[in-house]
């Protein structure tokens, strides 16, 4: 798994969402039915494993150029301090899971070389 988006970038706000890419072998030569494929088996690990950790499959979208799956993870029944005493009122962390090759994510790489030059 290799992240991208604002994490990789070293951009994000409070509201972003946490971009993956699951990368494996010959994964760059892999055709789009196989990423769907591989994010549909996802999918049924994730409904078979997670419910009890707050896991939700939110939207899956494999007709896009780009197969991903959107999660939603809130830990479940977590007391917090503060104004919101419970983690349910909290938004979800959301997670766009694709699937890719170590290629991916080049561009964010560069843009967070780019940012941290220019503070500096």
């Amino acid at each position: 798994m290799k992240l991208q988006g604002s994490y990789e970038q070293r951009t994000p706000l409070h509201c972003s969402d946490l971009d993956i890419v699951i990368v494996g072998p010959g994964s760059a030569a892999w055709s789009k039915r196989e990423r769907r494929e591989t994010l549909q088996d996802l999918c049924d690990w994730i409904r078979k494993n997670c419910k009890k950790e707050g896991v939700r499959i939110a939207q899956t979208i494999y007709g896009a150029n780009v197969p991903v799956i959107r999660l939603h993870w809130r830990p479940k029944n977590k007391s917090l301090k503060g104004p919101r005493k419970r983690i349910q009122d909290l938004p979800p962390l959301v997670l766009d899971v694709s699937v890719g090759d170590l290629s991916r994510g080049v561009c964010d790489a560069n843009v967070r070389k780019i940012l941290a030059s220019d503070i500096n």
